[in-house]
């Protein structure tokens, strides 16, 4: 199991900044970064800062723990940080740059080698991070992490199910930060 001071959900708790009379699962909380998301430099810049945020995944489960005492939500996500840190130790497959907090820092999102690594079997039951389903998790969060998570693990399913073109059979390659992907044999 991951040591606690690995993972953290202190590091942001994504402020809606006036989202809030919209529906629960439209209120995404980050600046999605349409410019920067199209430099893969300055993508693998904003994944070496030391406050990125890595949001891992285990196919359509989320990593999320009990709220502590006062929440108004019953589970937090547990984000990993700083990003860069997990990536060799813990990360498989294609990363997806979610976006920007107001206070500037990426967030990530991406499939986890060994989901067991992070989260043992009857963690729920100690109040541990476990795997639970974005869609079972979502009424549980804020909001903002509810959006956040089923954002990301809409895209990484997508990713998984969208390797090869639907019309070539070509494989497809990630652009854009993870939001698409295009054909390596035609234009």
């Amino acid at each position: 199991a991951v040591a606690s001071n690995t993972y953290t959900t202190d590091v942001a708790h994504p402020e809606l900044n006036g989202l809030e009379d919209m529906p629960f699962f439209s209120q995404f909380p980050l600046d999605r970064q349409a410019e920067l998301r199209k430099s893969p430099e300055a993508l693998a810049a904003a994944l070496a800062q030391s406050d990125a945020v890595l949001l891992p995944l285990a196919r359509d489960k989320v990593l999320v723990r009990a709220a502590g005492a006062g929440s108004e939500h019953s589970l937090v996500p547990v984000m990993l940080s700083p990003a860069s840190s997990h990536m060799t130790a813990h990360i498989s497959g294609t990363t997806t740059f979610m976006g920007v907090d107001s206070v500037g820092s990426p967030y990530f999102a991406a499939q986890v080698q060994d989901p067991a690594s992070l989260a043992q079997p009857g963690a729920e039951a100690e109040n541990l991070p476990h795997w639970m389903s974005a869609r079972l998790a979502g009424q549980q969060l804020s909001p903002a992490h509810a959006a956040l998570l089923a954002v990301a693990s809409g895209l990484s399913l997508w990713h998984q199910a969208s390797a090869f073109h639907p019309v070539s059979g070509s494989p497809t390659e990630l652009s854009q930060g993870g939001f698409a992907r295009r054909c390596t044999t035609t234009n």
